[in-house]
């Protein structure tokens, strides 16, 4: 009864050895990932759960192909998501961003 649901948007992505390539804003059925975002928004805020902004956070995560997260990946999403939980009030900042340069 005491838990709190926090729902994620979608992060953007770069991939391995193509360091200026972003995923692009459409995915493979052309849709535009801005509208998922929307949604989730949107879906969030009806079941009253929160919002992790990942997609406004500006960063992005290491890739193998767009989409499937590398080492690097895992840790840079992980770091989005527990820098958006501290802004949110809900952890500490245990941000491990310093520990990857």
């Amino acid at each position: 009864p005491d838990a709190r649901v926090v729902c994620g948007t979608i992060m953007r992505t770069h991939v391995l050895g193509y360091g200026a390539w972003v995923f692009p804003e459409l995915n493979q059925m052309h849709d535009e990932l801005g509208a998922y975002d929307e949604a989730i928004r949107r879906a969030a805020g009806d079941a009253g759960a929160d919002v992790a902004d990942l997609a406004r956070c500006g960063a992005t995560y290491e890739t193998l192909d767009g989409v499937h997260p590398t080492v690097t990946g895992h840790a840079e999403l992980a770091s989005a998501w527990l820098s958006e939980l501290a802004r949110m009030g809900l952890v500490q900042d245990l941000s491990p961003r310093g520990m990857l340069s």
